[in-house]
Formats: C-alpha cells, sequence, structure tokens
C-alpha cells in the first residue's frame, strides 16, 4: 500500500466510524450500569459518561454489582469484536476492539487513585489493592487489541493515529457531558 491509498483511509468514513465506535462502546458500558442499578430496583440515571441509582445503595453487594456490570459488559464486547475480527478479518470492528481497551485504559489512569474506577472499587470490595483489577482487566484487553491488529496488520503508526482519534472523541464526550449535564435517561 503506498503513501497516498494509506492517506485516504484518513477521511470522514474513518472518523465517523470511530466517533460511532466510540459512542457505542461508551453508552453499552453506561447502559449495563444502569440496567443492574434498574435491576436491582433503583430508580437510576444514565448519560454518556456515568450511570447509576438516585439514591444510596441498600446493599454493600450492590454497589459491587452496579461496578461490576459495566466492565464485564465491556470485555464480552471486546471477545465479541475479537472473535470477529480474528475469524472473519472484519477490519471495521477494529474501532470498536481498540475503544474497548481504551475506555477502560483511560477510566484506570484517571480513576484508580481517586477510586472513580469501576475496577479499582471492585479489587478493594474483594480486598486486593485497588490497582489490580484494572491492570488484569487492561492487559486483557490490551492482549486482545494487540493480536487483533497483528491479524489485521493494523501497524504502530496506525494504532497510535486510532487511540489519538478514540481519546479525542472520548475527551469530547466527557466534556459535553460535564457543561450540559445531558442525562439520556
Amino acid at each position: 500500500m503506498d503513501a497516498n491509498e494509506k492517506r485516504s483511509q484518513f477521511n470522514l468514513n474513518y472518523f465517523l466510524l470511530f466517533a460511532f465506535a466510540v459512542l457505542f462502546v461508551q453508552l453499552t458500558h453506561e447502559f449495563a450500569h444502569w440496567s443492574m442499578s434498574e435491576i436491582l430496583g433503583y430508580d437510576s440515571f444514565l448519560t454518556l459518561n456515568s450511570s447509576g441509582p438516585l439514591s444510596d445503595y441498600r446493599l454493600p453487594w450492590h454497589a459491587a454489582a452496579v461496578d461490576m456490570a459495566g466492565p464485564a459488559f465491556t470485555v464480552l464486547s471486546a471477545l465479541i469484536f475479537f472473535a470477529l475480527i480474528v475469524r472473519r478479518r472484519i477490519k471495521i470492528l477494529y474501532p470498536f476492539l481498540l475503544m474497548c481497551f481504551a475506555q477502560r485504559f483511560l477510566a484506570s489512569i484517571f480513576g484508580v487513585f481517586a477510586m472513580h474506577n469501576d475496577e479499582a472499587r471492585l479489587s478493594l470490595w474483594i480486598n486486593l489493592p485497588p490497582h489490580i483489577l484494572p491492570l488484569i482487566v487492561c492487559a486483557f484487553l490490551f492482549m486482545l487489541t494487540f493480536i487483533a491488529s497483528k491479524k489485521l496488520m493494523i501497524g504502530i503508526k496506525e494504532n497510535i493515529i486510532d487511540i489519538s482519534v478514540i481519546y479525542l472523541f472520548c475527551f469530547g464526550i466527557i466534556l459535553l457531558t460535564q457543561m450540559f449535564h445531558w442525562r439520556l435517561i
């Protein structure tokens, strides 16, 4: 593939695909938290960047179940994307897999120290240091992403560009959600 072909990949469709991947993974992650909260009987809220009950948890394990729902769904989604990418070589799903990793990595970087990370709170709930589960989840998702990128022959330069685009959209979601207090439910 020559330089002109490579450059032509980064067009409007490329950015729209990544924007959709970011929205899809982020929304389904938060929807999993919201769903578990509703299943446990709480009136709950949902935004593109957070979700949870409108009142305090009645039982300690409810908090753990709600915390676990988002990352569990994200890891399950990543496994499905990975299987389709590796078995069928469906490159269009790669941004979704990469977003699964990028989302949990970003949450771990910014959330472990302030306990705003689902996996960090779960680590504490099962009496582990707060960084253990975030490391395990991120390492697993990185492994899936690395293998998929090798299968699809996506190089490091393209991955750096891809993850930069993902983080640009993620920061946009965070900023817009904070500025306008958008609630979906």
